[in-house]
This record gives structure tokens, C-alpha cells and sequence, in this order.
């Protein structure tokens, strides 16, 4: 009797597993908020590399729910010398279910260094809790990193793999 309801309850637990109805439901992953924001540049040919100093770049920014919202609020902020030449730096207003939202925004590059755009999209709960997403780009090539001793190592030995292999004397 004991064997019989064992196999039966293994029967089930087995049956249920492979059909997807597992109360187990995997390795925990975090959430993902039901707004995303993207910041791209409008011409195609343009990358981050390209953009010289005193450029005129026009951006899409694109905010989109994944849920229905009452109010979803956008916020472009101009950082190290990024100078704003037209388009609205803030919106805020009702949201469809996938939805887009989008901004166009045309900016000069700093003369000096590499400037930077951020872009936050926010959906503001009713109590209290909210989601939030960002994104970011930067304008004229990133700077030169510093050499490290590593960078000129003469002739570094590998093992079998492949891999560096540090020697200490």
C-alpha cells in the first residue's frame, strides 16, 4: 500500500513538472520595470566616435510602457559642456500600453572634453512606489585611458589554455 501511494505521488510530481505547472518556478531573476527610455542619434552615420567638438546632433528619445499609465514623466539632462539648440528637455502626459513617446532634441557638443545626455522616464505610483529607467550618451570619443604596466608587457607567456601566465621573482 505505502509503495502504491509513493509511486503515485511521484507520478504526479513528475507530470506536473513536465507540464509547466510546477509550483517551482526557477532561479530567481529580478523584475524588470514597465518603462524603458532610449537615446539615439537621428542621421544614421553617427556614432558616439564621430561627433566632434561643436557638432549639431539631433537625438530620438523614445519612451515607451508596458502597462497603461496615467502619467509618464521624461527628463533629458545636459551635462559637461553639452549645449541644448532645440526641443523640449522635459514631457510628461498619459501613456498607452506600448506606446511610443518621442522626443526630438538637437544639441551641440562641447568644445572641449566629451559631453554627455541623460534621459530618465518615470512612473509615478499611487502609493508612493514608482518605476524608473534610464539611459545615456556620449558625445565626441571617450577619452584615452591610462597605460598600465600590463598594456606593455613584452612577449607574456601563455599556458595551454591560453591564458597569461604572471611569473614572480
Amino acid at each position: 500500500m505505502v509503495k502504491r501511494v509513493l509511486l503515485l505521488v511521484i507520478m504526479f510530481c513528475s507530470a506536473s513538472f513536465l507540464s509547466g505547472t510546477s509550483s517551482w518556478a526557477g532561479p530567481a531573476t529580478k523584475p524588470l520595470p514597465p518603462v524603458k527610455i532610449s537615446i539615439q542619434p537621428v542621421q544614421p552615420d553617427v556614432s558616439s566616435a564621430t561627433i566632434l567638438p561643436g557638432d549639431t546632433i539631433s537625438f530620438r528619445i523614445t519612451a515607451m510602457t508596458f502597462i497603461e499609465a496615467r502619467e509618464l514623466r521624461v527628463k533629458v539632462e545636459l551635462s559637461d559642456g553639452t549645449e541644448l539648440v532645440s526641443g523640449q528637455t522635459t514631457w510628461a502626459g498619459p501613456a498607452s500600453k506600448n506606446e511610443e513617446k518621442v522626443l526630438i532634441l538637437t544639441v551641440r557638443a562641447p568644445q572641449k572634453g566629451v559631453g554627455k545626455i541623460s534621459v530618465h522616464a518615470v512612473l509615478p505610483g499611487t502609493a508612493g512606489a514608482s518605476f524608473a529607467a534610464e539611459s545615456w550618451y556620449l558625445l565626441g570619443a571617450e577619452p584615452n585611458k591610462k597605460a598600465s604596466v600590463f598594456d606593455a608587457r613584452p612577449n607574456v607567456k601563455k599556458d595551454g589554455k591560453g591564458r597569461d601566465v604572471i611569473e614572480y621573482r
